[in-house]
């Protein structure tokens, strides 16, 4: 607990650097939140069917394609999901493709079983960087802070003994 208090005397010391280094620091966490929520939904997609494209949008090398879910045995209908991953092709896709969903509420469908989806490892990722900037801005002991003054005290009060 003196540990957390040291390093809140600390964080008080940077005054308006918290306005400044505080959102900067916890953007990458506020930013893996919604791509580990769809890595998780794309994980979690066990619902096989087919997905009939109605509508696509261009995309940076290919398209975004929506359409209407139904499940292989046909108890669960969706009128419209996203698929995933993008179309990478120089015409819109038209047709029927197979997908899996992970349930009634889902919003997007997968176009492929991937056990580790790239949405989640990017969230992920980008969620630990936050947490280091987090760490190295805020819980690591800076050589002239309280902390710090009082390791050197006592350094010098054991080399005095």
């Amino acid at each position: 607990m003196a540990y957390l208090r040291a390093r809140l005397a600390e964080a008080r010391l940077l005054g308006w650097g918290n306005l400044l280094f505080g959102p900067v620091a916890c953007l990458p966490l506020i930013l893996s939140v919604p791509l580990i929520v769809r890595g998780v939904e794309l994980v979690r997609a066990d619902v096989a069917g087919s997905v009939v494209i109605t509508s696509c949008e261009p995309a940076k090398g290919g398209f975004d394609c929506d359409g209407a879910f139904t499940s292989v045995d046909g108890s669960v209908h969706i009128d419209r999901v996203r698929l995933y991953p993008y179309f990478a092709q120089d015409d819109p896709p038209t047709g029927t493709v197979d997908g899996w969903i992970s349930g009634h509420g889902a919003t997007q469908a997968a176009r492929s079983r991937e056990r580790f989806p790239v949405p989640l490892w990017g969230g992920i990722a980008m969620g630990l960087i936050g947490l280091y900037w987090v760490y190295a801005l805020y819980l690591t002991p800076d050589d002239d802070g309280p902390a710090a003054t009082r390791r050197r005290n006592r350094r010098r009060s054991d080399s005095a003994r």
